[in-house]
């Protein structure tokens, strides 16, 4: 049996990017914090929707949702205990989860701030004073 060659190379490619694009993929300057907060989400497309944070870096998030946004799409993540709105594009998506990248911007000093603090030694913050 013969491949054509752009069929290996789309094979070769999809692997990749299924294996670049898992929550256990570690290339990052941050490490990400699992968790299991609540979050709410303002996509640009449907508005406001609750959502589940999966995990969270310096740079970008995790986090599971029911809208299917796509590749690209920008979003709004609101956090509690974070004053700011954090806007995001859409960078990966896994099933029902999406990689987001942040695009802080001007706030990204009070963000990294704000992040340092609320998840000490790789640990999530408790959802209790989250929630406050």
């Amino acid at each position: 049996m013969r491949f054509s060659t752009s069929a290996i190379i789309a094979g070769l490619r999809d692997i990749l990017d299924k294996v670049a694009h898992t929550p256990d993929a570690d290339r990052r300057r941050s490490p990400r914090i699992r968790t299991s907060l609540p979050i709410k989400v303002i996509d640009d497309r449907t508005g406001p929707v609750n959502a589940e944070l999966v995990d969270i870096s310096e740079g970008g998030a995790w986090f599971r949702f029911d809208l299917e946004p796509g590749i690209g799409d920008r979003g709004i993540l609101q956090c509690a205990g974070f004053d700011a709105d954090i806007p995001y594009h859409v960078r990966a998506r896994d099933n029902d989860t999406l990689h987001v990248e942040f695009e802080l911007g001007d706030q990204r000093e009070a963000y990294l701030a704000w992040f340092r603090s609320s998840f000490e030694a790789g640990g999530a913050i408790p959802v209790r004073k989250l929630m406050k």
